[in-house]
């Protein structure tokens, strides 16, 4: 049944059964050291990359993956997704 598998790719990346601002730490996480999700992925392509990144931030600003916010709240969001990456990445650097 396809609803079976499209229901894995709606944000909930916490599992917690809200797409929300919880979800984005995962979902960085997943994206940038995996492994794969399946709620981080999408666009059901079968890899967590920079094509899911729209559609996971509009799933977390409009509460659906269907909703496109306007571009100066998806670029927003998008800075918002690469400070909080690169901080991660520079947090876990410093632990070494």
């Amino acid at each position: 049944d396809i609803s079976d598998v499209t229901a894995n790719y709606d944000g909930d990346v916490n599992g917690d059964g809200v797409v929300n601002g919880l979800d984005i730490d995962p979902f960085v996480d997943v994206l940038l050291n995996g492994p794969y999700q399946a709620e981080a992925d999408m666009n059901g392509d079968g890899i967590v990359n920079g094509l899911d990144v729209d559609l996971f931030v509009a799933a977390v600003l409009g509460g659906s993956a269907k909703q496109i916010p306007e571009p100066s709240t998806l670029l927003l969001a998008l800075i918002a997704l690469g400070v909080v990456g690169g901080w991660r990445k520079r947090h876990r650097l410093s632990h070494f």
